[in-house]
This record gives C-alpha cells, structure tokens and sequence, in this order.
C-alpha cells in the first residue's frame, strides 16, 4: 500500500490506482468505479451510451445497475438496484437498457440523437429499439415512447449529435419541435425548454421550437 501512495500512481476510485503516466480519461474513471464497487454491477444509462461511443449527457453521476443489496451513497454515483441484471456485455447494459434508462434524465432532443447514433453505428436496430420500450415501465418511459417514434434507421450523426452543431433537417426537426410541445404539455409544462433550429439546404437557418 505504501508504495502506492508514491509519485508512480494516482487513485482513480476507492482501492483502485492506476500509474500516474495513465491518460486521464471518462471511460478510465468509469472502469475505475467499477472496480470499486460490488461485482455484480455494470454500466447503463448514459454513463453506459459514453462509455458505447455516444458523446451525450453528463459525466457525472456515473449511472450503474447492480444486483447487490448494499446501497451506494456517493454524489458522483448513481446506482440502480435491480432484481436480475439486464443482458450485458464487458460491464456494459446492452444498449437499448442504457437508452431506456437515459430517457430519465436526457431531454428530449439528446435521447432522440443517442437512439439514431446507436441505430446508424449498428448497436441496435429500431425494431429492437421499439420492441424494448414496449415492454419497460421504468423511470422515462413516457418520454423514451415520444423519442423512439423520431429515431431514424438512417441518418448522419458525428459526435456531437445529428449533423454539426446539432443541426438537423427542417422535416425532422418540425415533427421533433411538436412531439416536444405535445410532451411537455402531457407532462405539465407549458413550452419546451431548448430550441430546435431547422437548416434547409440554401436557405439558412429558421428557429423553429
């Protein structure tokens, strides 16, 4: 232990060092935490989209699954107690669990990007998409019902989203501006929160929510 509290290495998690030369980086703070917490825990949410490519949400709090009855109180983790874990690969939920589970804290606009990033990388397929919100009824499912209907089998997506700068086109971002509205009204708000711009190819740019 004493050699660890060195200059050679920095701890990344409770009991989990990593050589001070290591890259800092999300993915290594995830797979650190990990470590530190109960074996039958595994990534999902959009800690679990990060950590599946899509450059989405927050960092922080980390969101995991775990089956462990143990509960875990730290502000830079979130962690789910469920019964059985759900299908799983190298610590990660598949990935229409972690967009289920994103659909509570992403907005609308976000969970509608992961869904088509996931689709046009090939981590899932739409049907598979709407096949699993049709049988959730966890936290989100009202808004993940509002986004799978706007996920498209075929579309652009970079990192940051549907096209750069979170452009998308006018016919989509017109049906995704009122699907918000409508959602927003159901859920007791009155407008919708962010702004949708619409780019037109030779016509500039027209906000339109």
């Amino acid at each position: 232990m004493k050699t660890l509290q060195g200059s050679r290495f920095r701890r990344i998690a409770k009991g989990v060092y990593v050589a001070s030369a290591t890259a800092d980086t999300h993915r290594l703070r995830v797979r650190g935490a990990m470590l530190a917490l109960p074996p039958s825990t595994i990534a999902t949410g959009v800690t679990g989209l990060q950590l599946l490519g899509v450059a989405i949400g927050p960092e922080v709090p980390m969101v995991f699954a775990s089956t462990h009855p143990r509960p875990v109180r730290r502000r830079e983790l979130t962690v789910i107690r469920v019964k059985q874990l759900p299908p799983h690969r190298d610590g990660i939920a598949a990935p229409e669990h972690c967009w289920l589970v994103a659909a509570s804290t992403l907005n609308l606009l976000d969970l509608v990007t992961a869904g088509d990033w996931l689709i046009r990388c090939r981590r899932t397929g739409l049907v598979q998409l709407q096949s699993a919100v049709q049988e959730y009824s966890g936290r989100g499912v009202v808004l993940a019902r509002t986004a799978v209907k706007l996920v498209r089998e075929r579309v652009d997506v970079t990192a940051h989203g549907i096209a750069p700068d979170w452009a998308v086109t006018a016919h989509s971002a017109a049906a995704l501006g009122g699907e918000l509205l409508r959602h927003r009204q159901r859920v007791g708000e009155a407008e919708p929160r962010i702004k949708i711009i619409a780019v037109e190819a030779g016509h500039g740019l027209n906000a339109i929510g």
